[in-house]
């Protein structure tokens, strides 16, 4: 998703992670500076929150949701180039 986030970034596109870890951040820090990952990047932490029930990913590694201005999942494990012609289209 970086070339995508590079691309759409300056007309308002933005991402936003969420990592999952247990008693620290260290592996996530790591993963997020490893990958180069520059948006914003949250963690929940000992599943305090319990967002990977309410997103119904809780045995998944992870997932990518495509959320709209309004809020809206627009579209659910979206690929790059799926963004990407979204982004292009909504754009316009």
């Amino acid at each position: 998703m970086i070339p995508v986030w590079e691309e759409f970034a300056p007309k308002g596109f933005t991402i936003v992670g969420v990592a999952r870890e247990y008693r620290t951040a260290d592996k996530a820090v790591k993963a997020i500076e490893a990958d180069g990952y520059r948006w914003l990047n949250l963690l929940e932490l000992d599943d305090a929150g319990h967002i990977w029930d309410l997103y119904r990913v809780s045995n998944a590694a992870g997932r990518t949701f495509l959320v709209d201005p309004d809020g809206t999942i627009v579209a659910v494990s979206p690929t790059a180039e799926e963004v990407r012609a979204y982004l292009t289209e909504f754009f316009k």
